[in-house]
This record gives C-alpha cells, sequence and structure tokens, in this order.
C-alpha cells in the first residue's frame, strides 16, 4: 500500500503536486525491484530522470518513464520483469502489474527494444493526467 503522509510530505518538500510525488515514488519501487533481481543484471539506467535521481535530487526532475539502456546483450525476460514487480511489491506493498510488454527491432535498425507499461492502483489523481 502507498504510504499517504510519506508521498504527502515528499509533495511538500518538492513544491510539486501529490500525484508527481507519487508517481516518482513507484518509480523508486521499480527501480528497486529490477535493480535486487535477475532483471537488473545488465539494464542501464540512464536518461533525465536517472540524472535527477541520481545526481541532482536536489533540483528535482519528474517524469513519468524510466529509460534503460544495455552494454551487451540484453537478456532480460518479461517473467523476470514480472519477479522485480514481484520484489518491489512485497517490499512495498504496492500492487503493480504489467500492462503491455513489447519486445523486438525497428524495421531497418539494428536496435533491439523492450517497452513495458506497468500499472499500479494511484492513490492521488490529478485531472490533468486522466487519459481519455
Amino acid at each position: 500500500m502507498l504510504d499517504e503522509a510519506a508521498i504527502r510530505r515528499r509533495a511538500r518538500e518538492l513544491g510539486v503536486r501529490t500525484d508527481y510525488a507519487e508517481k516518482d515514488y513507484v518509480n523508486s519501487w521499480v527501480l528497486y525491484g529490477i535493480y535486487t533481481t535477475d532483471f537488473g543484471d545488465n539494464p542501464l539506467f540512464k536518461g533525465g530522470t536517472a540524472l535527477s535521481k541520481l545526481y541532482f535530487p536536489e533540483t528535482w526532475r519528474f517524469s513519468e518513464d524510466l529509460d534503460f539502456t544495455v552494454d551487451g546483450e540484453f537478456t532480460g525476460t518479461e517473467s523476470e520483469l514480472r519477479a522485480a514487480l514481484e520484489t518491489a511489491s512485497r517490499r512495498s506493498g504496492i500492487e503493480f502489474s504489467i500492462n503491455e510488454y513489447y519486445e523486438g527491432s525497428d524495421d531497418g535498425y539494428p536496435t533491439y527494444y523492450v517497452e513495458a507499461s506497468i500499472q499500479y492502483r494511484a492513490m492521488f489523481v490529478h485531472s490533468e493526467t486522466l487519459n481519455s
């Protein structure tokens, strides 16, 4: 279960809406699951969220996605990602599910990719964040 008091406190500290602080909190648990299980053996966390979380936490930057690259061949599987999310769920109490999972490469490009849409039950919802 999400820790409502912790999320409200973090939102106040950062000066952001509670739904942003909640997504940041949830992203942190997803990262925990990825890097404490076999799925995290070779994905390298990158991008703006990585810079914000790891190097510049005082200049907080919100992002809804987590970006990774791989040094070498990607060996993760959907079942390993599910196991990573289960690990995060056991520790955090947040129930995660994989809504969509894609693997493949774009025509004409040698790059292989994995894209996953991970869901959880949100505690805080702001009208601007709803999709129709």
